[in-house]
């Protein structure tokens, strides 16, 4: 058996304001595994600390830094004798030195280091057209989560975005170095573009990795869209391209990820059916599969949510092949109080009762929500 306990406080949690200054410990998650291994009755606990901040000196200018504590064993960590004390690893993240425009036209820019953005995302929506698009909420569980592609940019580089035309436009424009040297440094050129409009969202980029060494260019592309109805119904669809070099050996499906995913709202009851091809470089297989999550309640509106979420999947070239991704039902509930939200979630996976470890696996969750 496996027991996940999360704690994701999104939230600010220190604002102080000194005339034109603020600052802001602005993202603050603890993850917490505990596991029993294979060849083990004791449960181990990993867990995971990450924090961001933020320093406004002027409302032209923002400072944001980011930081992750990784511990292997919590309780080699805070063993009493020192003699047996296991101690963490500490991780810089990144940070950015951004530039934000005083006026609705002109641009914004930046520098940054280290993690900057997911460009698969909703934050150049979030940011500059004041809107988002809900990721498939089945990937927030345990079962679905190795299914999320996540592209990153990454390394030390420049950022610039703007919002030309009517504002429902925002465009953006990286280039980054990846910090290495010699034979392993790589340039990074991205396009990003994010629009609205009434009844269709999207958020799309494209670009290229150069390896300086051997001068092969790899692409990258992607694209993120919600097309939604006055009933409430909507459709979700996503495709995304990673750093495929033309007319190289590998095939290109090892580098693509596509989902397409119909929500429905039956209130007081929803449902997401998704359908995904998935590659998993840890396996270097694609997994075609299916996820059905039917849920109830918003946690916003109905300050609770829970439901069902049932996830199946297979390896076209060895479809008989049982694999932790093979099928599983995920229980979940949700609850608000306050500024925060309780979730808890259950993943039962029927086809590994022969080993009782891995069968199930609990999930336990603490975020802010606003």
């Amino acid at each position: 058996m496996r027991i996940r306990i999360s704690g994701m406080l999104a939230c600010v949690l220190m604002c102080s304001n000194l005339g034109s200054q603020a600052v802001s410990l602005s993202n603050f998650n603890v993850e917490s595994i505990l596991s029993i291994q294979e060849d083990s009755f004791m449960p181990n606990a990993d867990t995971e600390v990450s924090a961001g901040a933020r320093f406004a000196p002027a409302a032209s200018v923002l400072l944001e830094a980011a930081f992750t504590l990784e511990i292997s064993d919590m309780a080699d960590f805070l063993h009493p004798l020192p003699e047996y004390r296991e101690p963490g690893n500490f991780y810089f993240d990144g940070a950015s030195l951004q530039f934000p425009r005083r006026s609705e036209t002109g641009a914004s820019w930046g520098v940054f280091t280290g993690f900057f953005d997911d460009p698969s995302s909703d934050s150049l929506l979030k940011r500059e057209l004041k809107t988002s698009v809900s990721p498939p909420e089945f990937r927030a569980m345990p079962a679905g989560s190795v299914f999320d592609p996540d592209p990153v940019i990454a390394g030390n580089g420049l950022v610039f975005w703007g919002v030309p035309g009517d504002g429902s436009l925002a465009l953006a424009g990286y280039g980054y170095w990846n910090s290495l040297l010699g034979s392993d440094t790589a340039l990074t050129w991205d396009v990003r573009a994010s629009r609205t409009d009434v009844f269709f969202t999207y958020n799309m980029y494209g670009g290229f990795l150069a390896e300086m060494a051997t001068g092969v260019p790899y692409l990258r592309a992607g694209f993120t869209g919600l097309f939604s109805s006055e009933q409430g119904n909507s459709l979700f669809i996503e495709g995304i391209l990673k750093d495929y070099a033309p007319g190289s050996k590998k095939r290109i499906d090892r580098n693509i990820h596509v989902l397409f995913e119909p929500r429905i709202q039956l209130r007081p009851a929803d449902i997401a059916l998704s359908f995904f091809y998935s590659p998993l470089e840890e396996e270097n297989t694609n997994y075609i599969g299916g996820n059905l999550l039917i849920g109830f309640g918003d946690l916003k509106k109905n300050r609770m949510r829970g439901g069902m979420s049932v996830l199946a999947s297979i390896d076209p070239n060895n479809p008989g092949t049982i694999s932790p991704f093979s099928f599983s039902l995920t229980p979940f509930y949700a609850v608000a109080k306050g500024d925060f939200a309780i979730e808890s979630a259950a993943v039962i996976h029927p086809l590994s009762f022969d080993e009782w470890r891995s069968a199930v696996q609990l999930q336990l969750r603490v975020k802010a929500v606003y």
